[in-house]
């Protein structure tokens, strides 16, 4: 009988240890658990071979390093305020688009056997074509084509390759909406990779498919067409562009949906479009963590960008830590276009002033946990930043600038061409942001640093605002000379 109970309790036990394995793997658990033991792992190693670690940083919430954090906190350091933390609400910039959304349970997890949505049931395939809004930089085109890629992903459609266009700034305004002004999405993200969960086509290949058209778009909401006169704006530029025709919203407005229940009314339609998917931030079918989580593992840059960026720092910084900043002066950018006032003219002083004293706090910061290599990236009218932190005499500073002369005898000269590419080299330096031990920039001003720190926070990853650091005032608090 004993013996009987020992076999049944054996049994019991089996059975459970066999249920939560299951049900670890069904959830990603196990995957996360097998990541973390490498990472710690890899962390033994590199303090066995002496290889140097980025230490604890003291803050009122922990920084958490790549794939680790640590719980002790060294003596003496400043205690900077952290803004993007995992229980943090989305930031919403001026324009009313996020700029950094609440990453809180996004987890890596994935295959593309996991894909969870409901399928058609027509057995044939079926094609999402996102209708960029070409109006902002390429960074909102970035976080729309994101959006849209988790609808592609939740209506399991085959999502169309769509180009991005250069910002206004890089060769001059008039060439952002022709040709000349577009670059592939296959050069901008790594398409491959992206095909774990969601299956791509060429727009090219769109086209022969779906003979030239989108038969149906979707909105996020009812007024966004009939009060906006850019939608014919895009009309028009994407059958000149691209050689696509869209749906006329005065003559064919059945073939507009919105609302609840995304693309239910067009489930059976081949040509689907979505139009300025950003605006579907908020819709809770295509955002959910499970959606969240796979899109933000598998939505990466260019494999040539990362494996450049990882070693172009790995050489400047000598394999050690580094800090990435990225400064964004808006006011600085009206006065170099000549749209100066007195106003203006005040608050660029004082936001200039800001940037003198927050220097401090950096250097302190990088000397308190031993950290030597300082990457600074900003847009071409805010280069001002540069000059006011090279006053530091940082040994290893580094903007885009001085990287390439750093560089060019190591790496391959293929390398150059992305020096030599604006659009390019600001993939870059988002990367190299993305890979630093320590991100800091300014919140709802810039769609290039929200872009990297949404990207941060679902992995746990530090960011810290400079508006955080000690030194920084509120620009009304700051005295400044009349202009």
């Amino acid at each position: 009988m004993k013996k009987l109970y020992r076999y049944l309790i054996n049994y019991i036990f089996v059975c459970i240890v066999v249920l939560t394995f299951v049900y670890m793997l069904s959830n990603g658990q196990l995957m996360l658990l097998w990541n973390n033991f490498k990472s710690q792992t890899t962390n033994m190693k590199d303090t066995l071979k002496g290889s140097a670690t980025l230490p604890h940083i003291e803050v009122t919430t922990a920084i958490p390093t790549k794939g680790e954090r640590q719980d002790s906190v060294p003596n003496g350091g400043i205690e900077l305020p952290a803004t993007i933390t995992g229980n943090n609400n989305s930031q919403t910039s001026k324009d009313g688009y996020d700029t950094v959304e609440n990453t809180e349970n996004v987890k890596p997890s994935v295959t593309k056997e996991e894909r969870h949505l409901p399928k058609s049931g027509s057995g044939k395939t079926l094609y999402l074509f996102p209708i960029q809004y070409y109006v902002g930089g390429p960074n909102h085109l970035y976080v729309t084509f994101m959006f849209t890629v988790r609808m592609a992903l939740y209506l399991n459609r085959t999502l169309v390759e769509i180009p991005f266009k250069i910002h206004g700034t890089a060769f001059g305004h008039q060439t952002a909406l022709t040709d000349k002004g577009v670059r592939n999405c296959n050069g901008t993200f790594d398409i491959p990779l992206l095909n774990n969960i969601v299956d791509t086509i060429t727009l090219e290949d769109f086209k022969e498919q779906c003979h030239n058209k989108v038969d149906a778009v979707l909105l996020a909401r009812p007024d966004y067409i009939s009060q906006t006169p850019m939608y014919g704006h895009h009309r028009n530029g994407f059958q000149e562009l691209f050689g696509i025709h869209l749906p006329d919203f005065n003559t064919q407005s059945n073939s507009f949906s919105y609302g609840n229940g995304v693309g239910q009314q067009f489930e059976k339609v081949k040509c689907l479009g979505v139009y300025d998917g950003n605006f579907f931030r908020g819709n809770r079918e295509i955002n959910t963590d499970v959606i969240k989580s796979k899109v933000y593992t598998y939505l990466q840059r260019a494999e040539f960008i990362r494996n450049t960026a990882r070693d172009i720092m790995q050489i400047v910084c000598k394999k050690k830590p580094y800090v990435a900043i990225h400064w964004r002066n808006q006011t600085g950018e009206l006065s170099l276009r000549g749209n100066v006032g007195e106003e203006k003219a005040r608050k660029l002083a004082k936001e200039n002033k800001n940037a003198e004293d927050t220097v401090t706090d950096i250097l302190a910061l990088m000397k308190d946990h031993k950290l030597s290599c300082l990457y600074v990236a900003y847009p071409p009218l805010s280069k001002a930043y540069f000059s006011i932190i090279s006053k530091s005499n940082l040994p290893l500073l580094f903007n885009k600038n001085s990287l390439n002369i750093a560089i060019k005898q190591n790496l391959p000269q293929e390398t150059d061409k992305v020096f030599r590419d604006p659009y390019m080299m600001s993939l870059l330096e988002q990367e190299i942001c993305y890979e630093s031990d320590i991100f800091i920039y300014r919140p709802k001003v810039s769609k290039w640093s929200s872009f990297v720190v949404q990207y941060r926070q679902s992995l746990g990853r530090y960011c810290l605002a400079f508006e955080d650091l000690p030194s920084w005032k509120p620009l009304e608090d700051i005295q400044s000379k009349r202009p």
